[in-house]
Parts: structure tokens; sequence; C-alpha cells
């Protein structure tokens, strides 16, 4: 008697669990017995606004998370990305100044997912689930007023590691410009690490002398324009004697770069568009050509806008 008691006293605890988890539910329909998260009422909403940019067909993110059987099976590593901060990717210390463009998480936001697979990562109701987002098709920018393209479809191989490749592109305009907005779009977005757009002016101002010291015996930095043209016959599109200055980029998750109104970067009459193009071969061979479409004020800005990078070449990481 005391086994079929305690038989029974199990099976009732087990049948409980189960009415209790949503993840017992059957994916995608809401039980109505849970306060939990849903994917369609609460997260869908958050990855829809900050993660299907790239996690979409045809993009750089690795899967799909337009809807639930897309994210469902990667609910534990969504979790522990957003945890770790790593998703969506945001480098800027947010102990010094405020970004216009960051793309980081709400506590509250990451706290809805965390709960959301901790419940078993429910689907909910299907009728709560918002539109899909729209994405345009085509510049993100809008119709630029002049488009950049590489010369040559390149071919990036199925594998093996690629060297940054170099491309340049003539502009020929007789007078300076000032870019409002800039868009990077590459060919075959799957092969594309990341690309950087130098603007080389043909009359170049006196290079400065460097503003910092070397301890006794330490190197000077490394010249990486050098250490390519020592790669050359390793490289079949080295990079030149000279870059130029940093105008735009891609990398994933930011396609686009618009400043505001009254703020604009100056590209030199005559000056010659350098593509640095960093691929990853990812077992399928195919080709690329990058484009770059600008739009240009309409006046004289009030502020120029100058990038400049901070690099220190002399740290170095031990094997």
């Amino acid at each position: 008697m005391r086994k079929m008691l305690a038989a029974a006293a199990a099976l009732a605890m087990w049948t409980l669990l189960l009415i209790a988890d949503p993840g017992a539910a059957p994916q995608g329909v809401d039980t109505g017995q849970t306060s939990a998260p849903t994917f369609n009422r609460d997260v869908a909403p958050i990855l829809f606004n900050h993660c299907t940019s790239c996690h979409r067909p045809g993009e750089i993110g690795p899967m799909s998370l337009l809807t639930y059987r897309d994210a469902r099976p990667w609910a534990k590593s969504i979790a522990a990305r957003v945890l770790t901060g790593t998703m969506p990717p945001w480098h800027a210390d947010p102990a010094h100044g405020e970004f216009a463009n960051d793309r980081r998480l709400a506590e509250s936001q990451k706290d809805t997912i965390l709960k959301w697979v901790s419940a078993g990562a429910p689907g909910g109701n299907p009728a709560d689930l918002p539109p899909p987002p729209t994405f345009v098709d085509g510049w993100q920018i809008g119709e630029p007023d002049a488009v950049f393209s590489m010369p040559e479809d390149y071919p990036v191989p199925a594998a093996g590691r690629l060297e940054y490749k170099y491309f340049e592109i003539p502009t020929n305009f007789a007078e300076d410009k000032w870019i409002q907005a800039l868009e990077t779009r590459p060919g075959s977005r799957s092969v594309v690490h990341h690309v950087i757009v130098f603007a080389r002016d043909p009359k170049p101002a006196p290079r400065q002398p460097p503003v910092f010291a070397f301890a006794k015996g330490m190197d000077e930095p490394d010249n990486p324009e050098a250490e390519a043209k020592k790669k050359a016959p390793l490289n079949d599109r080295p990079a030149p004697a000279r870059n130029g200055n940093f105008v735009g980029g891609f990398a994933p998750g930011q396609l686009a770069r618009t400043y505001p109104a009254g703020s604009a970067i100056r590209l030199p009459a005559g000056s010659t568009l350098v593509l640095q193009m960093h691929y990853t071969a990812n077992g399928t061979a195919m080709t690329d050509r990058t484009s770059v479409g600008v739009i240009f004020a309409k006046e004289p800005p009030r502020h120029e806008v100058k990038v400049n990078a901070l690099i220190n070449r002399n740290f170095t990481i031990p094997a």
C-alpha cells in the first residue's frame, strides 16, 4: 500500500510539473496559464528592433531570428550572448559618454529575454506577434548622388586565409565635395568581414612628425602599408603606398553613416577612393564587387568631420 501511495504521489507531482512548465506547451501556442514572457508578445519586438537587421536570410548573421521556429533552437545561446553583452555588438564603454547609434539593449529588455529562456522559451499566442520588420531593398541612405564600385569582380576562394585586399577607384571630381551620408554595400555579404573606405588626396598635406617618443630600445611602430608591401608576392591586391584619410566603411550591423545637418566629411577634388577589403572564406567560392554610395551636402558645412585612429602598434599578445 505504501509503495502504491508513493507511486501515486510521484505521478501527481510529475503531472503538476508538466502543467506548470511553459515549455511543455505546444510550440507557438499560449496555454494561458503562465505570465512568463513569450516570444510572440515580448521577445519578438526586441529581436525585430535590435537583431534582425543582421539575423535574417541573406545577411551576415549565422541564423535568422525572424520567427519563433527560427529563434527557438538558439534560445540558450541568445540568453548567453545577451547576458555577456556581446550581442547586439557594441564596444564603447558606457561609462564614457552617450552615443546616438548605441545598439545596446536596455536592462529591461535583457531581463525579458532571460526570463523567457528560463521559462522554457514559450512561443505564446500567435495573435500577439507584431508585423515583421520591413527592410529597404536598395540603398539605406536613399538614392545616392554618386556610386563608386570596385573595378572588378574579385574572386573569393572557398577556403584559406586572405590578406587584406586593396582596390582603387578614381572619383574624377574637379572640385571639393562634402559627404553628408555614405553607405558601403558589399557585393557578397557572406564573405565580406569589413570594409574601410579611404580618400587619397592628390595633393596631401606635409606629413607631421610623431608627437610621441620611444623608450630606449623600443622599435618604431610597424607600418601596415610597408608590411603589406613585403607580402606583395603573396597578395595580388597589396596596399598602395598611401591610403589617404578615412571616410567610411562597412561592418556587420553598420552599413550606412549619416552625419547631422551642418556636419560633413570633405572629399578633395581629384581624390581616389581606396577600399581595404577583408574577406573571409566560408566554404563556397564566390565573387564580390563592393560599391560605395554617397550623398553630398548641399552647401559647405559648419563643422568638418575628421576621423582618426588611436593605435598602439607596440602592444603584443604573447602566444
